[in-house]
């Protein structure tokens, strides 16, 4: 009982207003915890073999409940109910899978060995019937009206079909004395949504628990909602959340004070302080130090918070003379513990301290945009249980374009990452077209099948192809769905960071592809040489006049050993200006041959690659002539090929028996350089 005896400490939570006398008041005793007929439903749907608690999350659920039976009192009365062990999570299984609920133990005495022996019985496999289970485990307590609990701990929401807010305000109706409390165990969304509403509609307490540590205890808490309630849980306090506006908070406490709609303002009731930023709720510092619902409190070690929320969100912080520690309480809210630090010290990861001060805040650091994306491969391996695909979306968001890819039962293990294009199919080879765009990725999900590869039941019925106008993805396609191995390929306008979330309840596989980054243009085809020059640098130009071109500085300009005539061009070739014929200063300033880089094509479609005989085969006119070997530099061999209208040539050398490299210019001296006067 002693995280519950701590959270009973916490700021008042009566109804009345508080002392405003001055006068010292003696706190009054905390009330004493009577147990009341509890039944708990433990979830061990397929899901919860997922190994992110860190190790299964089954594992970290039977852990908590077994320190829930350790923490109940002696004369506590307590029920076993779980779900999803009987069946697997397949296609095929899901009408018995929905029906799959079982009392471990019915409602009786708290018989701590009994019900350990049962928690440890679970293994979970099958659907998330929460509706059924809920009604089975108020059928397990009595109907006098008295107080009764049911406290549910899932990991995602009821894949079954019936909404169980609108069964859990049935049952609450037959039963005025019931609360169900519900936690999600690494849930988000709309799984966070439902546990939250069924909580809302029966008075009870919906909590989020991120890891093991988190499970455990706030799945005690929920044996006293008026105490957990009565501390700093990750959103809020005394039923009032960070986000709210005052006026909300003033319609369900009308004895709230009245709060400016601008400006920074900070107002005290029952014994706390509740900080507003233009009229909505940023900060809540209770007076005796605060308490969080995990049982941290002043005079608590920093160690102690680190094992609940990880590491602090950044550097220790100078405030007031005193040491600050920020640590994440809601992710999705960037919601946050503040907490002083009295003897601070950290090295290494050993932080030391006695925290003094509790306070709740809306100051985690906001998340960076897609800080965690980046176009490298994605790869997680996954069970040996074929996963099976429902449906394909592609949607338009605030900065990102997002795919998800939803199954009926789990995520499969995926590889993720862009490939060259053309994309193919798998196994045939055929190409995919992807029409606009110039990046594709791929995406490979094993073992899964969505058109019954593995029993003949087809659970994919929607398109081979999905669009939705996206600004990134043009387009994604199925691209093979054989042998375990479903592949689906995302055209894309440009190869853009992306970053792969996982959920669940329905499980998903979400990639989003950052919109607003800057776009890459279209690789734009390699310059063709032709006997005037190559790509935007032309025979005959100045330095001056090829500088202007864009992307060029005298950075280019390069001395080597052969001679001092030398321009780098931007594709990685070399342009020689005109010359004496023997080295020195050249004499003429226009361009007089253009040394291509390595891959470069001419117009009548040869270049590198290509054999003699496709290059004579090319010049077959009889406005073309072609010499062997006739380069002037005894180290060269190649073919010549002269334009007889002009003096210009293109040079084939060849390597081994085929073109390495071709240069564009006309004939040429023995120094190299060109001789004589300036080209035309």
């Amino acid at each position: 009982m002693g995280v519950i005896a701590a959270l009973l400490a916490a700021c008042s939570a009566g109804t009345g207003p508080p002392d405003t006398s001055g006068h010292t008041t003696s706190p009054e005793p905390a009330p004493v915890h009577t147990a009341v007929p509890t039944v708990l439903i433990l979830d061990a749907s397929g899901s919860m073999t997922t190994p992110d608690a860190p190790g299964p999350r089954i594992d970290a659920a039977k852990n908590a409940a077994k320190a829930l039976v350790a923490d109940m009192p002696d004369d506590a009365h307590l029920a076993l109910v779980t779900y999803g062990t009987k069946t697997d999570s397949s296609p095929q299984a899901q009408a018995a899978g929905c029906q799959d609920v079982t009392t471990l133990l019915p409602l009786g005495p708290l018989d701590r060995q009994g019900h350990n022996t049962a928690i440890d019985s679970l293994t979970p496999s099958g659907y998330t019937p929460i509706s059924l289970a809920l009604e089975q485990a108020t059928a397990q307590l009595p109907t006098d009206g008295a107080k009764q609990a049911i406290v549910l701990v899932s990991d995602g929401e009821d894949t079954c079909g019936r909404p169980p807010c609108d069964v859990a305000a049935q049952l609450h109706t037959q039963h005025p004395g019931l609360a169900i409390s519900t936690i999600g165990f690494r849930t988000d969304g709309p799984a966070s949504d439902q546990l939250n509403c069924i909580a809302n509609t029966t008075g009870g307490m919906f909590v989020q628990a991120a890891n093991a540590k988190q499970l455990a205890a706030r799945l005690i808490a929920t044996q006293d909602v008026q105490a957990a309630k009565a501390s700093l849980s990750s959103t809020g306090f005394n039923g009032i959340d960070l986000g709210t506006s005052a006026a909300d908070i003033r319609k369900a406490n009308n004895d709230f004070p009245d709060v400016a709609s601008s400006g920074r303002v900070v107002v005290t009731w029952r014994d706390c302080d509740y900080t507003f930023i233009d009229g909505v709720l940023d900060t809540i510092a209770p007076h005796d130090g605060g308490r969080t619902i995990d049982g941290i409190t002043s005079g608590s070690k920093v160690s102690e918070a680190i094992e609940f929320y990880g590491q602090p969100l950044g550097p220790v912080e100078q405030d007031a003379g005193k040491d600050w520690l920020t640590f994440l309480a809601d992710k999705d809210k960037n919601f946050a513990y503040r907490m002083a630090i009295d003897g601070y010290n950290s090295t290494g990861t050993n932080t030391t301290g006695t925290i003094t001060r509790i306070t709740l805040c809306h100051c985690a650091p906001a998340p960076q945009p897609f800080a965690d994306a980046s176009t490298a491969d994605v790869s997680v391996a996954g069970s040996d249980r074929m996963a099976h695909l429902a449906s394909v979306r592609l949607a338009r968001n605030d900065g990102f374009d997002r795919l998800v890819l939803e199954f009926t039962d789990l995520v499969p293990g995926y590889t993720i990452g862009y490939r060259p294009l053309p994309a193919q199919e798998d196994a045939s080879g055929k190409e995919i077209p992807l029409p606009g765009a110039n990046a594709a990725l791929r995406v490979v999900l094993n073992p899964a099948t969505g058109d019954g590869w593995d029993n003949g039941t087809r659970t994919y019925s929607g398109p081979s192809t999905v669009t939705a106008g996206t600004p990134v993805v043009t387009q994604t396609t199925a691209a093979g769905d054989f042998e375990a191995v479903l592949t689906w390929v995302v055209g894309l306008r440009s190869k853009v960071p992306f970053r792969v979330l996982k959920f669940d309840g329905p499980p998903r596989l979400a990639i989003d592809f950052q919109a607003d980054a800057p776009a890459a243009q279209p690789t734009a085809a390699p310059p063709v040489a032709t006997f005037d020059g190559y790509g935007p640098v032309k025979i005959g130009m100045t330095k001056d006049e090829i500088l202007a071109i864009p992307g060029w500085t005298e950075g280019h300009l390069n001395v080597d050993a052969y001679s001092t005539c030398a321009l780098n061009t931007a594709e990685g070739g070399r342009a020689l200006f005109g010359g004496p014929t023997s080295f020195g200063q050249p004499q003429s300033d226009r361009i007089g041959t253009i040394l291509t880089p390595k891959g470069t094509v001419t117009d009548h479609g040869v270049g590198v690659g290509s054999t003699p005989e496709e290059i004579r085969a090319a010049y077959a006119g009889s406005q073309f002539t072609i010499d062997d070997n006739a380069d002037g530099t005894p180290m060269k061999r190649g073919l010549r090929v002269r334009d007889s209208s002009s003096r210009q040539i293109l040079f084939y050398n060849i390597e081994a028996d085929h073109v390495g490299a071709v240069d564009v210019g006309a004939d040429r001296g023995e120094s190299g350089c060109m001789e004589g006067a300036p080209l035309k």
